[in-house]
């Protein structure tokens, strides 16, 4: 039950805040000053990996020790850490190369939306496998 939870929020969350969002375009530059975004974005992908490599440590040491669930659900924090650099780098470089050439911006709620709830969902998923990992090391008093 919770691996389907840990796979469906993320598109759960993409949903209501997709729908929750204005229907207008979204500037990934902060206050039209162009190349803004790109400290934001390594520090956004650095973070990341960061968890997505400590989430991965969690999953070899929840089959080592038989915590399958837990090890599944940080798994998922891992692939969602992952997917959500690959999300933010293309939809970045998509609106670098469009802005040169239009108006308007192409990062539309969607995709804002989408960013979004990949970045959440991770936290949220890495942090509940995080917790059932510890719960299941204090219950077989591996920790202490």
């Amino acid at each position: 039950m919770s691996l389907i939870c840990a796979l469906a929020f993320p598109f759960a969350l993409w949903i209501v805040l997709g729908l929750s969002m204005r229907h207008s375009a979204y500037s990934m530059d902060q206050g039209g000053h162009k190349g803004s975004f790109f400290p934001l974005l390594i520090l956004y992908q650095v973070f990341f990996y960061i968890l997505a490599i400590i989430a991965g440590c969690n999953v070899v040491f929840c089959y080592g020790r038989g915590f399958v669930w837990s090890g599944m659900v940080t798994a998922t924090a891992a692939a969602e850490a992952l997917i959500f650099n690959i999300v933010l780098l293309a939809f970045y470089e998509s609106f670098l190369h469009y802005r040169e050439g239009f108006e308007t911006s192409n990062y539309w709620r969607w995709k804002y939306a989408l960013v979004s709830a990949l970045g959440v969902s991770a936290l949220i998923t890495f942090f509940a496998g995080m917790g059932m990992t510890a719960l299941a090391a204090v219950a077989e008093k591996v920790l202490l």
